[in-house]
């Protein structure tokens, strides 16, 4: 989770929908982010639609080929639900992506090679290539048909197009492979690269069979192209003491400029969530030559049909052209599920532009800014897309967490509690407010029409009573521009939208987060966000599933339990191994825990220093109260462990500060 830094106490006016204050703002791979990136879509777009039997080409990989400038895609050919997965298709564009050519199958199975069962091929798919002057070296991925067995190879090519042969022995099978703790098996999702001396390759690292549950990011090196290759090492996985969200996998790297980029996608519910990490090429093969680039604000979803369901599968690839501009393919799917892909582009040094994107193509997604507010005055010009209902959302108190803690997740139930929100649905309004115990309070609603300003209103004078015909609002119904006034004062708020007359209706008092809450279908640009008002200092609690997840949940060991916790919710662990981890960015932490006869010792590690230990068991059941304090931090990324000593462990909350 990414908090707000850097934001002081104003009470003057801050248009929180530049990029500059992006910081300011709640990025988390599961409960969404507000996203400046610059991405342009394609007008080409898709530019290739999967068809039966292979319904989901969900992976991709996009470069140019050094030779002669022609772009090459790769796309993968899966199925609906993914197995039997199929073969890889290459396509070749002329004109720098307009149009493209379908060059037909460049890799398939055969029964009698090592995917082969006897009977039929398996997959030859995820295909990642390098071109120099001996040829095209591609590195691509295989399983048996019933993926009994699988992991990447190498085949050959005289030319980017092919044709293309492939070694008779892959490069690593997950027969081959010792299980690595605590139950790392298979390597998949693989990306060439050439260096002065030697071949690297990245890759996803998962559980047996590619279950997934959790993914390390892995490099294997060889004197040559075809191997034979090291085993793999790990550069990032969820057990290490590094910043490391979850849930996240990556897909195909690149090389810019000395360095090579891994981009990483959320594979929660809305895969919306992305991170861009780089080493030096030569040093790639160390842990500690890898950095954090970019957390989030790398991509957005923009409602359209071919992109119904937002990105799927594994994130986008591409390159840095000999102009300065990242040229990205990226899988998606239709409303009908169908697979898709996609082009995008921008400028490499212009990664951020003025107003925002909050996407929910699946789930919700919340944007929510790290400071509180009490009174305060919000202009917000927004324009939605698609389908999905859209809320400006205050006095946000609840605690942050995922509704699992393992992939597809989207936002708990409990985090949309404990807040005030002004739901837009087309061209309907809604007030109402949400208690911390659930439930829903009506406060007023009605049709959006634009009647005269009424500026006394405005001012926080004049009658309490909404106008006969509701509220002003857009003209022209679902997908409008619209502007929104929100004036809040204790126990009031005034509302008015485009610039017409206001209502007040009484709201419970209180402080808390302001921001934004697209539902499921929901689009929303958001060119404005501007709030004069006192910020205050604030704390946002990430829940236990936020730890497991950071950990690299297994599901093994772990009850649920409610008694004595903060909120009601948490989980106990008194296995070997049990560690909870939380990948955050503030300037304070704060763990809290019940206590009790049967709890035990835990120790804490920040940033990668043990920090202590404590024995929290005690004669009573005590309720959750703050175990540890990490004191004021400097600012920027933390990374916090809570290991099991002894006895049994609570997870409960983290509570994230910044001032």
């Amino acid at each position: 989770m990414v908090l707000a830094v850097g934001l002081g106490v104003s009470t003057g006016a801050v248009d929180f929908a530049k990029a500059r204050y992006r910081a300011s703002w709640l990025s988390h791979p599961v409960l969404g982010e507000p996203s400046w990136d610059a991405m342009v879509r394609s007008s080409a777009n898709p530019i290739y639609v999967g068809q039966a039997p292979y319904e989901w080409p969900v992976n991709g990989f996009l470069f140019c080929d050094p030779r002669g400038g022609d772009w090459f895609a790769h796309v993968s050919l899966y199925p609906r639900g993914y197995w039997p997965a199929g073969p890889s298709r290459l396509l070749r564009s002329g004109d720098a992506g307009k149009t493209w050519e379908d060059l037909g199958l460049a890799l398939r199975g055969g029964k009698d090679s090592f995917d082969g069962d006897g009977r039929v091929g398996g997959a030859t798919l995820d295909a990642t290539a390098v071109v120099d002057a001996d040829g095209c070296h591609v590195v691509y991925g295989w399983a048996k048909p019933d993926n009994s067995d699988g992991g990447i190879a190498y085949a050959w090519g005289p030319t980017a197009a092919g044709p293309f042969t492939r070694d008779r022995e892959p490069i690593h099978a997950e027969s081959r492979q010792p299980l690595l703790a605590p139950g790392y098996k298979r390597v998949y999702a693989s990306t060439l690269v050439r260096r002065r001396n030697d071949w690297l390759i990245l890759a996803d690292m998962s559980t047996p069979g590619n279950a997934g549950g959790m993914w390390a990011f892995v490099a294997l090196t060889a004197p040559d192209a075809r191997g034979p290759y090291s085993g793999p090492v790990f550069l990032r996985r969820p057990q290490d003491e590094t910043w490391f969200p979850q849930p996240i996998e990556f897909a195909t790297a690149f090389v810019h400029g000395g360095w090579v980029y891994a981009p990483f996608t959320s594979v929660a519910a809305n895969r919306g969530w992305q991170l861009l990490m780089r080493a030096r090429v030569e040093d790639a093969h160390r842990p500690e030559a890898w950095e954090v680039f970019q957390a989030g604000s790398l991509w957005h979803w923009e409602g359209a049909a071919s992109e119904a369901k937002g990105i799927w599968g594994q994130t986008f690839s591409g390159f840095v052209d000999a102009r300065g501009r990242w040229n990205l393919m990226f899988p998606a799917k239709d409303a009908g599920d169908v697979g898709t892909m996609h082009l995008a582009s921008r400028r490499w040094r212009e990664r951020f532009h003025d107003g925002f994107w909050v996407s929910a193509p699946v789930a919700p997604s919340l944007a929510l800014l790290g400071r509180d507010f009490a009174d305060f005055d919000l202009h917000i010009e927004a324009k939605a897309k698609g389908a999905g209902a859209w809320s400006v959302v205050w006095d946000v108190r609840a605690p942050l967490t995922s509704d699992r803690p393992q992939a597809d997740g989207r936002m708990a139930a409990r985090s949309t509690n404990e807040l005030t929100a002004l739901c837009v649905t087309g061209r309907e309004w809604r007030l109402e407010s949400r208690p911390a115990a659930g439930g829903v309070q009506v406060l007023g609603g009605g049709p959006i029409f634009c009647p005269p300003m009424n500026r006394a209103l405005m001012e926080g004078v004049g009658s309490s009573t909404p106008p006969a015909g509701g509220l002003p609002g857009g003209r022209d119904g679902t997908g409008s521009s619209m502007k929104l006034r929100v004036i809040r004062r204790s126990g009031s708020v005034v509302l008015a939208f485009d610039g017409g007359g206001g209502t007040r209706l009484g709201v419970p008092a209180g402080s808390g987060g302001i921001g934004v809450l697209a539902e499921p279908g929901c689009a929303l640009q958001v060119t404005r966000f501007e709030v004069s008002g006192s910020a205050e200092p604030a704390s946002r609690f990430l829940l236990a599933e936020d730890g497991l997840l950071g950990a690299g949940w297994t599901g093994a060991g772990w009850r649920v339990a409610s008694e004595g916790f903060r909120f009601g919710h948490g989980y106990v662990g008194d296995f070997d191994g049990a560690r909870a981890k939380w990948s955050v960015a503030g300037r304070r932490i704060r763990v809290w825990s019940p206590r009790g006869p049967a709890a035990g010792e835990v120790e804490w590690v920040l940033d990668g220093r043990q920090r202590g230990r404590i024995d929290l068991r005690h004669p009573a059941s005590t309720d959750s109260a703050v175990v540890w304090d990490s004191g004021v931090l400097a600012k920027g990324l933390h990374v916090l462990s809570v290991r099991r000593v002894s006895g049994a462990m609570a997870v409960d909350a983290v509570e994230v500060s910044d001032w």
